[in-house]
């Protein structure tokens, strides 16, 4: 049996993260969400397993999305990266 593909989720707006992880999970997805993309680089340099996707906002505070993806193409080179934005 195989393990479930790992999606990590990142959006600073809860009503979203909370969206994609019921939709996600509901199709049999193992996620894991943060609230931005330090708590995102923490989760995947400390995270056991290897995620398969990464979905991202593009715009939130601290770090943004394009700042965000820039360090995991670095640190993650394999992993799958999904942006998107609610704004124009």
């Amino acid at each position: 049996m195989t393990a479930p593909t790992r999606i990590l989720i990142v959006d600073d707006n809860e009503d979203i993260l909370s969206t994609f992880y019921e939709f996600f999970n509901s199709l049999g997805y193992e996620v894991k969400t943060a609230v931005d993309g330090f708590a995102a680089l923490k989760l995947l340099r400390e995270d056991t397993g290897s995620f398969d996707c990464l979905i991202t906002d593009l715009v939130m505070p601290n770090i943004s999305g394009v700042g965000l993806i820039s360090i995991v193409k670095k640190e993650h080179p394999g992993l799958k990266i999904i942006a998107m934005t609610g704004y124009g």
